[in-house]
């Protein structure tokens, strides 16, 4: 069978076509990889600020709870005083 003009030219579309198609697949392959890795960076960071902002959260939670048993102990030292304060102006009348 003798080839002709127009079957080169069938056979080079062919394999054009598939070199095409490998060379698109590798390629999407690549890019999807690609993704994959800032996608996987973008979670490490958001990973990251939430753990620092968790530690922040707790700093701030351990300083308020330590506002808050100063404010119970100066109000208790308070009422102590207003009591000797009653106490001494009872006893002075």
């Amino acid at each position: 069978m003798k080839l002709t003009k127009t079957h080169h030219f069938l056979i080079g579309l062919g394999i054009g076509l598939v070199v095409g198609i490998l060379l698109s697949s590798l390629s999407w392959r690549a890019e999807r990889h690609k993704l994959s890795t800032n996608l996987d960076e973008i979670r490490t960071i958001v990973i990251e600020n939430k753990l620092k902002s968790n530690n922040d959260s707790i700093k701030y939670n351990d300083k308020i709870a330590d506002m808050a048993a100063l404010y119970y102990r100066l109000e208790l030292e308070n009422r102590e005083l207003k009591d000797k304060q009653a106490i001494a102006n009872s006893s002075g009348k």
